[in-house]
């Protein structure tokens, strides 16, 4: 996309806001009192006699998840606890029918063999970017999809049968304006949402499938959020992220760190544990930086213990804010007291060939029932031109790992005319900086113009995964070009080798 175009984009988009008044107003049903103050319960587990794990092997060839053509990045997707083949994931679809970004739903009712696709979540407003989806299934079988519509709030969808059909969104009411939303859903429509509002870490928490709220802050923790799960002995954790935002297409994003908050008595009171303040900063956004990623976790259903895992990135020069020597590596931590402390561990090594000096970037952790817990990464050059697709297990909490599998390489295809798109949220962000100090306005422009094509700001898939568990492996999904430059999701399905 040239210069020329990105500034009229800007010309318009500031036309448009102009005409704009205000927001729209959300209301909280109940306000409850957050403490930091808990104590964790110890977790006691029955012996679970297994054969011994001892490989894993890739099952059948890569298959398609998201719309064929569409382009699609930022995915989740989840393990239904009372159907043990069915998962579903969402994505932003960015070829959606209305040419809006939309949050499409793909549920598979094999284990992943085979997906199908839903593009657009019920009651999304046309005119609006939906983003971040996150998908959760409780614990019988109701499904449940978030997606944060731009300047309205976070959506809430359910179906029924696993993900082929909707229910029209609901709002959720935040309060305000939030950002990178998350879902855990347990039981019969317990859920638990949270996300990042006034630049602080907030949750939400319904008892009733979402027909009503009670709303629970952290103080003064500034974070967004990356996922929430229960712990066996019924507590829940919420991974969170500090620092700014982590998104794909913010340059010079703040340092990240990393850390977990808890609470053992429904949401009433949490504890907050700061795993690592300290993640290194994310160069600008540009072809040559590896791409962003947030942090992942995954809890055991035996134990209770959690893994974490984060993406780090390590700047040996930097001049004018751009890290000219960059890397990006993983680092693991886990916890054996309900997530109130962290020991590092030793992350696995990936046997490749052409990329032993690569980044690791998108560490996604998931657990099943045995307590197993699956790991896959993606190996990426700096200048993103080369990528492979690893995954691994291991079976005793990530003390060691099992020789990882290949599940795909590839090689990023340059821009091409149909690929190039400009961010919307993005361009709205710009207009509202010049807006606020027009000296900037040369600076943004020419930033936005040498930022937007598809390939820079999704050129990895986003900044978070999912991978899933089933009852005989697992599954690995992550997203890959197609032959026409456009990004698919793809999955393999991986399984287990015991003696």
């Amino acid at each position: 996309m040239q210069r020329g175009t990105a500034l009229a984009i800007l010309a318009i988009a500031a036309l448009v806001l102009a005409g704009c008044a205000g927001k729209p107003s959300i209301g909280v049903s109940t306000d409850a009192p957050s403490t930091t103050s808990s104590t964790p319960v110890p977790v006691t587990v029955a012996n679970v006699t297994r054969a011994p794990l001892t490989g894993l092997e890739t099952l059948g060839d890569p298959v398609p998840v998201s719309v064929p053509g569409h382009r699609t990045s930022e995915f989740t997707v989840a393990h239904d606890p009372a159907h043990p083949l069915r998962l579903l994931a969402a994505g932003m679809d960015w070829d959606s029918k209305d040419a809006t970004v939309q949050c499409a739903a793909f549920p598979s009712t094999d284990g992943g063999k085979t997906w199908s696709q839903v593009q657009a979540l019920p009651g999304h407003a046309s005119t609006k970017e939906d983003t971040d989806p996150w998908v959760a299934f409780d614990g019988i079988g109701t499904a449940y999809l978030t997606c944060t519509e731009g300047g309205v709030g976070i959506l809430l969808g359910n179906s029924t049968d696993g993900g082929a059909t909707w229910g029209t969104a609901r709002l959720i009411p935040t309060g305000g304006l939030p950002i990178k939303g998350a879902i855990g859903a347990f039981g019969d429509g317990e859920l638990y949402v949270c996300f990042q509002q006034g630049n602080k870490l907030q949750v939400v928490h319904s008892t009733d499938h979402g027909a009503s709220w009670s709303q629970f802050g952290f103080g003064d923790l500034s974070a967004g959020c990356n996922g929430v799960q229960k712990s066996p002995a019924g507590a829940i954790h919420i991974l969170w992220q500090s620092g700014g935002q982590l998104e794909a297409d913010n340059l010079n994003p703040a340092p990240p760190g990393v850390g977990l908050a808890t609470s053992q008595d429904g949401g009433q009171h949490w504890s907050v544990t700061h795993i690592q303040d300290e993640l290194g900063a994310a160069p600008a956004n540009m072809p040559s930086a590896p791409q962003a990623a947030a942090p992942t976790f995954a809890v055991s259903p035996r134990t209770g213990h959690i893994l974490v895992g984060a993406q780090q990135y390590q700047n040996a020069e930097v001049a004018g804010g751009v890290g000219s020597s960059t890397s990006a590596a993983a680092l693991y931590w886990r916890s054996t007291d309900q997530g109130a402390t962290f020991q590092s561990l030793t992350g696995p090594k990936f046997p490749s060939e052409e990329c032993a000096a690569c980044n690791t970037v998108h560490p996604t952790l998931a657990v099943d029932a045995n307590g197993t817990y699956f790991l896959q990464v993606t190996l990426s050059t700096s200048d993103s031109a080369h990528k492979e697709v690893w995954f691994t297990a291991s079976a005793d909490e990530g003390d060691s790992w099992l020789t990882p599998v290949h599940l795909a390489l590839y090689d990023p295809l340059p821009v091409q005319p149909t690929n190039a798109v400009p961010d919307p949220g993005g361009v709205a962000q710009d207009v509202q900086d010049v807006s606020g100090d027009p000296a900037d306005a040369p600076a943004v422009a020419t930033a936005r113009a040498d930022q937007m094509t598809w390939p820079v700001f999704h050129r990895d898939g986003g900044e978070y995964f999912g991978i899933s568990a089933t009852p005989t492996g697992a599954v690995g999904l992550w997203v890959q070009p197609d032959a026409d430059g456009k990004n698919t999701i793809l999955s393999r399905t991986i399984g287990t080798v015991t003696t």
